[in-house]
């Protein structure tokens, strides 16, 4: 990710303020004081009690209503609604402070400068602010709905991320080849996981291996499903995507506990061991289509996973599965999970607000400022056959080392090595051609050979006919029909009828003798005639 594209942003509470801090670049900063938001939480926690209110049943998570009662009389839907406005409207007036001028400033010229609006050569679809809040209560409202990007008039291309104050692990690389995804399926009860499984199965597993873990479906105590879990989680194999469904509930000592089974929870730190290991394997990506994740989301994160999508309050049954379908069609479609995100947060946003009203304020991404964002590559023959193709960098390398291969000085060069490495190749995979006779075998008469037979010198020029006699009787016992001498017998010499008698019997023996001769010497001249 560019750093140009990324933002870190600090708000930190200390009594009756909020310190802000706006990080990016290479060290650049930006510092605000402002007040701290205290009617701002008072009417996030009127929210809060009209959402808990409305969606009293069918919960994923335990919920607790405080500070009224739930009546039947009272328009539990209209109260939300009208405590969603009055959150809202006194959120974005507290984030369009003057104290936050030069920070709203700050990230708007990078959207402009290099955002899609400009087709920078950086190319950033997005520039994407990564928030970390403290205390917790500043974490729980809704950073996700600052359109920062709208307000000052250069689109939607700004989005909050979440992000945890501590990171102690770095994330691993992911894995190669086809996803896989390890799905959970806690405690059912009340709850109804039929819609997200046929979602599971039609827009996923064309495009990745899935593997199911849950109460009922895999196991039938809870002490079988927990060693089921903890040893899915360190598969060989690996993992890229962890998705659970079922109840959660905060706890800020264990990192968030999850229902498996009934009346069984086990706690995020139970099994952080195997989650490191999964981590080390190349898992990426997980969802908590669960409640109250806050607290699960940083502990995974702190653990080194890279993103993490999770329910910050507690979520109706319906809701969850209505997220988790159009989520996945979003990854089904190559997209990355955050864009998934906000595309089903713009749906539940434009067309279920009737029906579930806030459910669009609950869904957040965690993730690690170094890590890409996980999607799911599309993958076929043309895809297979990209990946072949060499790169651009590596193209031009190519290129010219082919360009060079052509040239005479450079082939000379690479010959002597080329050879050598074949050479070995074949000795060392027992490729070494059978030896054959040759088709024509040379014998070169030299100092040594006239040594060894102890020609004197006046008998080597002219040769000894003897001596030359003797040469082709050792050649003829070989499987050779056709002689060639290449001595000019010019010159007559006493030896000569020897030496004829020699060439007499090679012919009767099928034999023939080939003779060197002189153009424009008559035979006489020739010194040796052979008139067989």
């Amino acid at each position: 990710m560019s750093s140009a594209c990324t933002f870190h942003l600090e708000i930190q509470g200390v009594q009756d303020n909020c310190l802000v801090k706006l990080s990016w670049g290479s060290g650049l900063q930006l510092k605000a004081t402002l007040s701290y938001p205290h009617r701002l939480i008072r009417l996030y926690q009127d929210w809060q009690r009209a959402y808990l209110s409305f969606y009293s049943v069918a919960m994923r998570g335990k919920v607790e209503i405080s500070g009224t009662s739930v009546l039947t009389e009272v328009d539990w839907r209209i109260k939300l609604v009208q405590a969603e406005a009055a959150l809202l409207s006194e959120f974005h007036q507290w984030l369009r402070s003057a104290e936050l001028y030069e920070i709203r400033g700050a990230i708007a010229r990078a959207a402009k400068q290099f955002g899609p609006l400009e087709g920078s050569a950086l190319g950033c679809q997005w520039v994407d602010v990564f928030l970390n809040c403290d205390p917790p209560e500043l974490d729980y409202l809704p950073w996700e709905t600052w359109e920062i990007g709208i307000e000052l008039g250069i689109g939607s291309v700004v989005r909050v991320v979440r992000a945890p104050a501590n990171i102690r692990h770095e994330p691993m690389q992911p894995r190669q080849g086809r996803p896989r995804i390890l799905a959970i399926l806690g405690d059912d009860t009340g709850l109804d996981f039929r819609e997200e499984l046929e979602a599971l199965e039609k827009q996923l597993k064309p495009l990745a291996e899935l593997v199911y873990i849950g109460w009922g479906i895999t196991s039938t105590t809870p002490s079988e499903l927990k060693t089921q879990i903890l040893d899915a989680l360190v598969s060989k194999l690996g993992w890229d995507v962890l998705l659970f469904f079922g109840h959660s509930d905060e706890a800020s000592l264990t990192g968030g506990e999850l229902a498996i089974a009934p009346q069984t929870w086990i706690a995020l730190s139970e099994v952080t061991p195997q989650l490191l290991q999964a981590k080390q394997q190349g898992l990426q990506f997980a969802l908590f289509n669960s409640c109250n994740g806050l607290n699960i989301a940083s502990a995974l994160i702190n653990l080194g996973l890279t993103q993490v999508v999770v329910m910050r309050e507690p979520i109706h049954n319906t809701v969850a599965q209505k997220f988790l379908v159009q989520f996945l069609q979003g990854l089904a479609t190559h997209r990355d999970v955050h864009e998934a995100m906000i595309a089903v947060v713009q749906e539940m946003k434009l067309n279920n607000a009737l029906t579930f009203p806030s459910a669009y304020l609950i869904p957040s991404l965690f993730r690690h400022r170094e890590a890409a964002l996980f999607r799911i590559k599309p993958w076929g023959l043309k895809q297979f056959l990209r990946q072949l193709l060499p790169r651009r960098k590596e193209a031009v390398i190519l290129g010219t080392l082919l360009t060079l291969s052509l040239l005479p000085p450079v082939q000379a060069l690479l010959l002597e090595p080329r050879l050598a490495i074949q050479a070995l190749y074949s000795h060392l995979t027992q490729q070494m051609p059978k030896t054959a006779p040759p088709p024509v075998l040379l014998v070169q008469i030299d100092s040594e050979s006239l040594r060894q037979a102890q020609i004197k010198a006046d008998k080597i020029n002219p040769l000894d006919r003897r001596y030359l006699g003797h040469i082709v009787q050792k050649i003829s016992v070989r499987p050779h029909r056709v002689i060639g001498i290449d001595y000019l017998l010019d010159r007559p010499t006493p030896e000569d009828p020897t030496f004829l008698v020699t060439i007499h019997t090679l012919a009767e023996q099928g034999i023939w003798p080939v003779l060197a001769s002189s153009q424009g010497l008559d035979e006489k001249q020739q010194g040796f005639s052979w008139d067989g």
